[in-house]
Order: structure tokens, then C-alpha cells, then sequence
């Protein structure tokens, strides 16, 4: 994807143009620093494009949560496919908190808040972390959008812990 990146009065606006079989989106990512982490961040505004977090192994091989219209969605793609694995509508528009946390690699818990008080777990079962193919790149956790309109987001967290 060719990513467009703004920051206006405090908030990252991010957007892009997907290359021809990107499923995954328009993607801002870092290279994790250990295996354990906990991904953060809140989406700020409303509309049909999916805006969330990521771990993204490439443009055919990426597993996130995003908020999505008055839903927030589990999905992933493999080889030019996106599958949804899981949703939960919410009850009262935007903001949104999804978090990810990532545990070695075979564990990802999918969580989102209306409040960052009360977070509700979105159970999907067991989740291999294991996505990427080459064997000299780990996922990479991020930022994610995809669709036609803009994400917004407000903030962008990234914890490490021991296993």
C-alpha cells in the first residue's frame, strides 16, 4: 500500500492506497523489541473503513482488530484472503480502545473498551502467531487501515512482559 500519514492537533489520520492484492490494508508498523508485548490504541472516528491494530508478517499475511462501522472485527488474511473470525457490535459510537496482546508465539487476545476501565475479551479460540513465511522477518505491530475513508487515531501503545 502507499500509505498517506498526517498528524493533525495530536492525532495520526492514516490512509493509503492498496497496491493490487493487498488484502491487509494500509499499515504503520515497528519491529518488536521481544516476543511478549500488550498493543494499544484509540480509534477516534466513525465510518465504514476498518481501523485497528495489526501484527503484520506482509501484505498477504496479517491478524488484527478494527473497528468497523458500529462493530469491531477480528479478521485475518492468508494468501490473498481475509477471513473474519469473530465480531461484536457496540453499543455507542466512537471512541473505541482495542487491544491486542501477544504471548510468545501462539497466543493473541483481541480485547476493546468503551472506557479503558471495563475491557471486553473477544474470544476467537486458539491463534497461531506464526504468520509470517520467510523466516528472517518476525510480525510487525501496528497501526491498520483499510477501506476508502481515513483512520484517526489517537494513540498508539506498545507494552512489554515476561512470559
Amino acid at each position: 500500500a502507499r500509505p498517506d500519514i498526517k498528524v493533525e492537533k495530536g492525532q495520526l489520520h492514516l490512509s493509503g492506497i492498496a497496491v493490487a492484492g493487498n488484502t491487509s490494508g494500509t499499515a504503520l508498523t515497528l519491529r518488536p523489541a521481544q516476543y511478549n508485548y500488550e498493543l494499544s490504541t484509540t480509534v477516534l472516528n466513525y465510518n465504514r473503513s476498518s481501523k485497528g491494530l495489526v501484527l503484520y508478517g506482509d501484505a498477504d499475511q496479517a491478524i488484527g482488530i478494527a473497528a468497523q462501522g458500529n462493530q469491531v472485527v477480528i479478521w485475518s488474511t492468508n494468501d490473498k484472503t481475509m477471513v473474519v473470525h469473530q465480531t461484536a457490535v457496540l453499543r455507542q459510537q466512537l471512541p473505541v480502545h482495542l487491544k491486542m496482546i501477544v504471548a510468545g508465539k501462539k497466543t493473541i487476545l483481541f480485547f476493546y473498551s468503551i472506557d479503558k476501565q471495563k475491557w471486553q475479551e473477544i474470544e476467537v479460540g486458539d491463534f497461531d502467531n506464526n504468520l509470517t513465511p520467510p523466516w528472517d522477518r518476525s510480525a510487525r505491530p501496528g497501526l491498520l487501515q483499510r477501506g476508502q475513508e481515513p483512520a484517526i487515531f489517537e494513540d498508539f501503545n506498545i507494552r512489554y512482559f515476561q512470559e
